[in-house]
C-alpha cells in the first residue's frame, strides 16, 4: 500500500507549528535591516537573518540540533516572517 503524501504533510506542518511554539519569536520595531527574526527560549537567543538567504547570525546558548530546528522554522515561514517584518519596517534590505 502507498504512503499517504497528504497525511505525511500534514503531520509535518504539524510538527512544525508545535516546534514553532518552543520559542518567542520577536520582531523588534526599531531594529534594522536586513530582515532578521530574534528566536528566544529561556537565557538562549539566536538571530536568523532572512534575506537574502536564511541563515543564523549569531547563537548564544543554542546547540547545533536547535540551530537546525531554527533555521527549518525560519524557512518555513520565511514568507509569513517577512510579511510581519514589513509591517514594522519600510525597507528590507
Amino acid at each position: 500500500m502507498a504512503p499517504n503524501i497528504n497525511k505525511s504533510i500534514t503531520g509535518r506542518i504539524r510538527d512544525l507549528l508545535e516546534d514553532m511554539q518552543k520559542y518567542a519569536v520577536v520582531i523588534y520595531t526599531n531594529d534594522h535591516p536586513p530582515a532578521h527574526i530574534h528566536f528566544k527560549q529561556g537565557e538562549r537567543i539566536a538571530v536568523a537573518e532572512l534575506i537574502p538567504n536564511i541563515r543564523i547570525r549569531s547563537n548564544k546558548g543554542f546547540n547545533n540540533t536547535q540551530l537546525g530546528e531554527i533555521i527549518e522554522l525560519a524557512t518555513y515561514f520565511r514568507e509569513f516572517m517577512l510579511d510581519k517584518w514589513d509591517e514594522f519596517h519600510s525597507k528590507r534590505m
